[in-house]
């Protein structure tokens, strides 16, 4: 979602570039300046009842995603047919992964952006500053999981 909403400003403030009011508007909006106004949350009907409780509206939400595969799966009717006989031809595609190099992996590190951390909290100069003996490990441990 990070990736997506940056990706989404970076594209606004490209498509506006030059008008320094549109521009200065956009990064009001990404620092939250105009964070006067109060959001309310929306109201939401679960399971009949509306509900504007944060909490209640998480947890709806998560029973219903969580449910929907047997919810579904209960939907569809038995049948005795074979699933294969719903498959026009025969398919025989082959997939083949080949291993990475430690080349491959050199590379990579190289190509990482000193920014915020992901989701694993290591910081991309970790792996800059350690590239060599870092790389022959991430190398080996690819490798295994092919």
């Amino acid at each position: 979602m990070r990736k997506a909403e940056r990706a989404h400003y970076q594209d606004e403030l490209l498509a506006c570039k030059g008008n320094m009011r549109k521009s200065w508007r956009i990064i009001k909006d990404i620092i939250n300046k105009n964070s006067n106004k109060t959001q309310k949350l929306p109201k939401i009907t679960i399971n009949g009842n509306l509900c504007e409780n944060p909490q209640s509206i998480a947890d709806g939400f998560n029973k219903y995603f969580s449910n929907i595969g047997p919810t579904l799966d209960r939907k569809i009717p038995p049948s005795n047919t074979n699933p294969l006989h719903f498959i026009s031809s025969n398919h025989t595609v082959n997939l083949f992964l080949e291993p990475t190099t430690k080349q491959e992996i050199d590379k990579i590190i190289d190509n990482l952006k000193h920014c915020a951390v992901g989701w694993d909290h290591l910081p991309a100069f970790i792996f800059k500053d350690n590239k060599d003996p870092l790389s022959e490990i991430l190398n080996h441990i690819m490798n295994l999981s092919l």
